[in-house]
């Protein structure tokens, strides 16, 4: 991405009396991409400097676009869950074929639901630390983070029932899912006006549709 910021902004024109560089400056031991605007024309200067930097930002974000990611905050890139899990979506029908055939002829959308949580859960959890995986690579790798293993989870359920809404909960340390089911009691609901039924991919154990682990609930309460 750095590499390509700075063949943005070097593909401007600018007038003789400005100069403009990029380098890549280091900020609490990360990377980040750095312009520098110099000219004896104030007018000039401050004119290029705002066409080089929004040069930069619109690159960035057409970078991480194209690669299913936003910046969440400044400088902290995020996974783009609702578009990843849909992205991926055509590319399980094999894994959603066979959980299919593990059920019943006759079932229902919760029921398959609960299975598709249960072969999820059933795949070794990864710390954060080991990186953002997409839906294939955990199914190749065998493990996954909480994001991971929901954008996996979903692009199951997406493949499955494509108009059944579901939606992803964020919340402090930890990703999870919804699914907007007929409500049964003890079910957990999230989402805007809890209309979701809350599903927890991550494991390790099995937790049924409908419950979290007890250190999602207090972050919804306080949410």
């Amino acid at each position: 991405m750095l590499a390509a910021q700075t063949a943005a902004v070097q593909a401007l024109v600018h007038p003789p009396e400005v100069d403009v560089s990029t380098s890549v400056v280091r900020s609490s031991g990360s990377p980040m991409f750095n312009i520098v605007v110099k000219g004896t024309v104030k007018e000039l200067v401050a004119e290029a400097n705002k066409l080089s930097w929004d040069a930069a930002k619109e690159c960035k974000r057409q970078f991480m676009h194209d690669r299913l990611y936003y910046e969440r905050k400044k400088d902290r890139i995020a996974p783009d869950y609702d578009r990843l899990f849909k992205h991926y979506a055509p590319m399980v029908a094999s894994v959603v074929a066979a959980l299919r055939q593990s059920l019943p002829a006759t079932y229902t959308p919760r029921m398959f639901v609960a299975r598709t949580l249960a072969f999820v859960q059933c795949l070794p959890y990864e710390r954060a630390e080991g990186g953002f995986r997409r839906p294939l690579a955990v199914l190749t790798d065998l493990r996954g983070n909480c994001g991971s293993k929901t954008t996996l989870f979903l692009a199951l359920l997406h493949h499955a029932y494509p108009t059944l809404d579901k939606c992803v909960c964020l919340i402090p340390q930890h990703v999870f899912a919804g699914v907007k089911l007929e409500k049964v009691e003890g079910d957990i609901m999230v989402g805007d006006e809890n209309q979701f039924v809350a599903v927890e991919p991550v494991g390790p154990g099995r937790l049924p549709v409908g419950q979290l682990r007890p250190t999602s609930t207090p972050s919804l309460l306080r949410r």
